[in-house]
């Protein structure tokens, strides 16, 4: 028994020295970067997946115009720069609603749709979104039935 239990403590001491050399990072393209995360209705991500796939264009890219064409319908220039680095296809789906306990109500059985910006043009639109008193989903979501209308007019 005496030799399991220092094989044990030898494999927690093992893990916290892991975790000490190995300190979160962000990847190169994610310096000096802050995300954009909005939770929506499943009707209207479905609805934004379609528009985006049919202009043939990233979520990055979506989520960016969307912010714009709210920003425009309030007089405002472009806030995000609308830009493609890389394109990754991913293999999987769509994200499904999020359904989880630690989640805040508002965002229970919401669909999460996100990108990753200059950390100034997210700055830019932080202040923009005060001075408009809304938060950032109603913000996208103005813009998304913005480029709907747009796309079915």
């Amino acid at each position: 028994m005496p030799h399991l239990t220092i094989f044990m403590w030898q494999i927690i001491l093992i893990k916290k020295d892991i975790s000490m050399l190995a300190p979160m990072t962000r990847p190169p393209s994610r310096i000096n970067k802050k995300q954009i995360v909005a939770y929506l209705e499943e009707e209207l991500a479905a609805d934004a997946h379609r528009l985006r796939k049919h202009k043939n264009i990233t979520l990055q890219e979506f989520i960016a115009e969307a912010v714009n064409s709210a920003a425009a319908a309030h007089g405002r220039p472009p806030l995000l720069k609308v830009s493609r680095v890389r394109i990754i296809n991913r293999k999987r789906s769509v994200a499904k609603a999020s359904e989880s306990a630690s989640l805040a109500n508002s965002r229970n059985g919401k669909i999460r749709l996100a990108g990753w910006f200059e950390k100034r043009d997210v700055e830019r639109v932080a202040r923009f979104k005060s001075e408009m008193g809304i938060n950032i989903e109603r913000l996208i979501e103005q813009g998304i039935h913005l480029m709907i209308d747009q796309a079915s007019g």
